[in-house]
């Protein structure tokens, strides 16, 4: 019979961690003790630091998660079951679906591996963006840069409806005008 590892990532600083480690946690290792023959070991592994290393080696920037592993005839698999503080239902329904998920033939592993680092990817940009953008805006000149652009923008678009209405009651005049010449009394 293989071994499935599940660990969860926490901090004893972090409410969400001590919530979940107190309610969920505890009701996943009473119920899932085995899955369709494998045995899954429990491990919780709190971030201090002599456990920076896993912490990096999981890429864990948030408390808890909760990652399975599991050594496969083509790899070992690491997938992410559960993260944050849900309520147990679904985080039950999340650990199911990852349990599933790692267990499943190799094709199905791919496409699912891809399509997980594809999003990685993208939120890893997100973030860089995020972090220019955050940079960017803490800059002062930058802000009244974007203030004295606001008030510019602000003062074309009164001078474009002032505009407007004066050609609207210019075209009024002409309309007015051209009616005027067509009554003779």
């Amino acid at each position: 019979m293989t071994t499935i590892q599940c660990k969860t990532f926490y901090s004893m600083k972090c409410g969400h961690s001590r919530r979940y480690l107190d309610t969920s946690w505890k009701k996943l290792q009473k119920e899932y003790t085995e899955y369709e023959g494998h045995t899954i070991e429990f491990q919780g592994i709190e971030n201090i630091p002599e456990n920076s290393d896993i912490f990096k080696l999981y890429g864990i920037n948030s408390y808890p998660k909760t990652f399975l592993s599991y050594e496969h005839a083509d790899g070992t698999r690491r997938l992410e079951a559960v993260s944050g503080n849900a309520p147990y239902e679904k985080c039950q329904t999340m650990f199911t679906e990852a349990l599933a998920k790692i267990l499943t033939e190799k094709e199905e592993w791919d496409k699912h591996f891809e399509k997980v680092t594809l999003a990685k990817k993208a939120e890893m940009e997100e973030r860089r963006l995020m972090g220019y953008a955050r940079a960017f805006l803490k800059k002062p000149d930058v802000m009244e840069q974007l203030k004295a652009f606001a008030d510019y923008e602000e003062k074309i678009k009164k001078e474009r409806f002032f505009a407007k209405k004066a050609l609207e009651e210019e075209a009024k005049k002409k309309e007015a005008a051209k009616s005027d010449e067509g009554c003779t009394e």
